[in-house]
């Protein structure tokens, strides 16, 4: 059983593997249940997978030295892409609250950048004068730190709050609307 076990570790450590952490397991189930798996042409002319653009797999690919294509991309793949991307690149693993990773890693995955800033007016929304965080759009230690330090039930009701509010301005809002805030809703229950 030990040499199993040694074997499967070198296997990973080898990268012959291609799995990644429980916990962002359960988070990329729920990515893929709102962004969904074919393919789709997007206004702007590019194409997404599993809600993974053609500039974001070329930024992928730079990066690890990858040659993924958006059209070809396998499930397998693209968990990786979001395992690397997402919840390891943005240190999600670092939130305590797995509700709250759960919507902060969605929020940032559906609306990048301005995620992200949405994130920081949640937590200065929430927090003394002397607490507040800079809304620069860039998620790191400070930014964690402070929701860590927030009740998880305000930070959800928050965040949900803000992201509703950035979609009803949103010029697409009155076609795709209720499925965002269906989706808003699912990550941030209470």
């Amino acid at each position: 059983m030990k040499k199993i076990v040694i074997f499967l570790l070198l296997l990973m450590a080898l990268g012959g593997c291609s799995s990644i952490s429980p916990s962002s397991e359960k988070i990329w189930e729920h990515v893929k249940k709102y962004e969904g798996t074919k393919l789709v042409k997007e206004p702007n002319g590019y194409y997404s997978k599993y809600g993974l653009s053609t500039p974001r797999i070329r930024d992928y690919n730079k990066k690890y030295k990858k040659s993924y294509r958006v059209q070809h991309l396998t499930e397998s793949q693209a968990k990786v892409i979001f395992d690397r991307l997402y919840y390891k690149n943005y240190e999600i693993y670092k939130i305590k609250n797995d509700r709250v990773k759960l919507a902060v890693v969605d929020t940032i995955y559906n609306q990048g950048t301005t995620g992200i800033k949405i994130i920081q007016e949640t937590v200065n929304s929430l927090s003394s004068r002397r607490h507040r965080i800079k809304v620069d759009g860039r998620f790191g230690d400070e930014t964690i730190g402070r929701i860590n330090r927030i009740s998880h039930y305000k930070f959800l009701r928050t965040l949900r709050t803000k992201r509703i509010a950035y979609y009803r301005t949103r010029p697409h809002f009155r076609k795709y609307g209720r499925g965002w805030i269906r989706r808003v809703d699912d990550v941030t229950r209470t």
